[in-house]
C-alpha cells in the first residue's frame, strides 16, 4: 500500500489537533455526566448509556493512505516512486468530522485470506488527493472512539460480539442521533475558536510518498520512501 507522509512542521500540527480532540472529546464527556446525575437524563452529545462509556485515543502513525482505485486509471502507479510522486499534484487535508459509519477492513495478518469488514467509530479528515488533473478521495483517521464497559461489569468475561448483534445495538440509534452527536460535538470544538481550525482545509506542499508494509502483526513500517515537494504556483484544489 502506499501512503502519504506529512512534512515534520504539518505532523506537528495534527498531533496537537489530535490533542485539542481528544481534551474537548472528554471535557465533553465529563459535562454530560454530571447533566445526567443531575437530571436523570441522557445527553444527546453523548450517547453513552449508564453501562457503557466511550473512551477516545489518537492514532498514529498519521499516513494517508492512496486509494486502491488509483491503479485502475494509472496501472503503473507506484511501480517507480520517484516518478509516481512527481504525478501528484495537489494534496488537500479537511476539516475533522466525527463518523461511525466509516467502513474499514481489518488488518491481514495472514496472506490471501480475507478479513471481514467492520464499522469504526472515530474522528476523520476527508483527503482530496489529485493526480495528472484526476482526484482521488482518500480519509485521515485522527482519533478512534473504543467503548468501553463500566467498572460494574468489569468482572464478565469479554467476548467480541456477533456482527448480528452489532448491527441490532446499532438500530437503537436513530439517523438523527447520530447527526446531532456529530453537529454538537464538532460545533463545541468550534466554539473554542481554535487556532489549529482556521488553518483548515490543510494543503500538503511537502511530504513523502511511501510503501507501507507491515513486518508483524499491528506494526506498520515504510520500506522505502520518496520526498514531493509541490510548487506554489500549481492550482488549488476547490472544495
Amino acid at each position: 500500500m502506499l501512503v502519504i507522509i506529512p512534512h515534520t512542521e504539518t505532523e506537528l500540527l495534527l498531533l496537537k489537533l489530535q490533542k485539542e480532540l481528544v481534551e474537548n472529546f472528554y471535557k465533553n464527556a465529563d459535562d454530560a455526566y454530571a447533566t445526567t446525575e443531575k437530571t436523570g437524563t441522557r445527553d444527546s452529545v453523548n450517547a453513552f448509556s449508564s453501562t457503557e462509556k466511550k473512551i477516545i485515543c489518537a492514532v498514529s502513525p498519521l499516513w494517508i493512505p492512496l486509494p486502491q482505485e488509483i491503479e485502475h486509471f494509472f496501472p503503473d502507479f507506484g511501480v517507480d516512486l520517484k516518478e509516481a510522486a512527481k504525478k501528484i499534484t495537489h494534496v488537500q487535508i479537511g476539516e475533522p468530522a466525527l463518523c461511525d459509519e466509516w467502513i474499514i477492513l481489518e488488518e491481514k495478518t495472514e496472506p490471501n485470506k480475507k478479513h471481514p469488514q467492520h464499522v469504526q467509530e472515530g474522528i476523520f479528515s476527508k483527503v482530496k488527493i489529485e493526480i495528472l488533473g484526476k482526484e482521488f478521495t482518500s480519509k485521515l483517521e485522527l482519533c478512534r472512539i473504543i467503548q468501553k464497559k463500566s467498572h460494574a461489569h468489569a468482572s464478565a468475561p469479554y467476548t467480541v460480539p456477533s456482527p448480528q448483534a452489532i448491527n441490532q445495538e446499532q438500530k437503537k440509534e436513530t439517523s438523527t442521533t447520530k447527526a446531532e452527536i456529530s453537529s454538537n460535538f464538532i460545533s463545541l470544538i468550534n466554539s473554542g475558536k481554535s487556532d489549529i481550525l482556521t488553518k483548515f482545509p490543510l494543503e500538503l506542499r511537502i511530504f513523502r510518498l511511501g510503501r507501507q508494509e507491515m513486518p508483524a502483526p499491528y506494526t506498520k513500517a515504510i520500506s522505502e520512501s520518496v520526498w514531493r515537494k509541490i510548487p506554489t504556483t500549481s492550482k488549488k484544489i476547490t472544495s
